[in-house]
């Protein structure tokens, strides 16, 4: 009787502490619910859900361009004298080249980089003109050169919207190669670029313009530009498995490969002092787009400094330009100088 009594004790007490801990299991369960763990992209889930939107599901995929992300852009003066187009650096990385004539219609670049991607060396850094300043105006208000024409110049005193770095005022932060002649030996390493960077930099959409598709226009897989001379003249032949442009200045194969190359035709009013040109890049006028081994027509106008280019085909509708880089080149004339096959 005694064993008996003793076997119910031991199941009356089990039962109490499994119910007790039954419900305190209850108790906290209600107080803090389990969280659900949240699925991976490849997890599968067993009940269906509600479609996102379509703006939801383009922003999940990981290989989509950021294109629309803005960008702290700053704009560096690279040379292109035929003594300095070898030891040319960080071409490839821009994301935009406007390539102007200088003294003796020789060209020169601006190259417009976003400031969280330089190149390891800019360079060589030369010298700054006032359509330089236009042509990149509002896409970017910083501008890293050496030197400048006195219009140049002047231009940081009278507005208080751009900003100049001038290599020649900073010994420490730029850098001479011995190896190459003078002055067009200067660079710019990126470490260096930062510490004279302000640091409220604004953000600037980007692309500014349109990317879409090609349509219509002829085919044309070389472009030439006759800037002359054999040793300066520039050839453009479009590499169909890449998508680009292998550009070739006189012998000298760039490192930059554009998706677009478009030609404005904007008229050199003149010569200044020194030979210094003088070209007026607000107004209006012709343009060729060249992406995509195709060749199509269009228009450009600049109404202000503080607004940018507009590239437009030739029924008014805005020319939607290829994924990559955009180098610009302006001439003074499309037909004289010139030619696509």
């Amino acid at each position: 009787m005694n064993i008996l009594a003793r076997l119910l004790s031991v199941l009356v007490f089990a039962l109490t502490c499994f119910v007790g801990g039954a419900l305190l299991l209850v108790a906290l369960t209600i107080a803090h619910p389990p969280q659900a763990k949240t699925p991976s992209y490849r997890s599968v889930r067993a009940e269906p859900e509600a479609k996102p939107a379509f703006s939801v599901i383009l922003s999940r995929l990981p290989l989509l361009p950021s294109f629309s992300r803005g960008k702290q852009l700053v704009t560096v003066m690279i040379e292109n004298h035929e003594t300095a187009r070898p030891h040319q650096k960080g071409l490839s990385d821009a994301l935009l080249i406007e390539e102007f004539f200088v003294e003796g219609y020789i060209s020169r670049f601006a190259a417009l980089y976003d400031v969280k991607h330089l190149p390891g060396i800019l360079g060589p850094v030369r010298s700054l003109r006032p359509y330089f300043i236009d042509g990149i105006l509002p896409w970017s208000h910083i501008f890293i050169h050496a030197g400048g024409s006195p219009e140049a110049l002047g231009r940081f005193a009278t507005d208080p919207t751009i900003t100049s770095i001038n290599g020649l005022h900073f010994y420490d932060h730029f850098q001479r190669d011995e190896s190459v002649p003078a002055p067009h030996n200067l660079f710019l390493a990126d470490d260096r670029a930062l510490d004279l960077l302000p640091s409220d930099l604004p953000s600037i959409p980007w692309p500014p313009y349109p990317v879409g598709n090609a349509s219509g226009g002829s085919e044309a897989s070389v472009i030439s530009i006759n800037f002359f001379n054999p040793t300066n003249n520039v050839t453009y032949t479009f590499d169909p498995g890449l998508g680009r442009y292998i550009r070739k200045n006189g012998d000298i194969v760039s490192e930059a490969e554009p998706s677009n190359v478009l030609l404005l035709q904007i008229p050199v009013l003149g010569e200044g002092e020194s030979g210094r040109l003088q070209i007026n890049v607000l107004g209006r006028g012709k343009a060729m787009l060249f992406r995509s081994g195709r060749a199509i027509e269009g228009r450009w106008r600049k109404d202000a400094s503080s607004k940018a280019f507009v590239f437009e085909d030739l029924s008014g509708q805005p020319l939607p330009l290829g994924r990559g880089q955009t180098w610009i080149t302006v001439v003074d004339s499309l037909e004289g100088r010139v030619k696509w096959k």
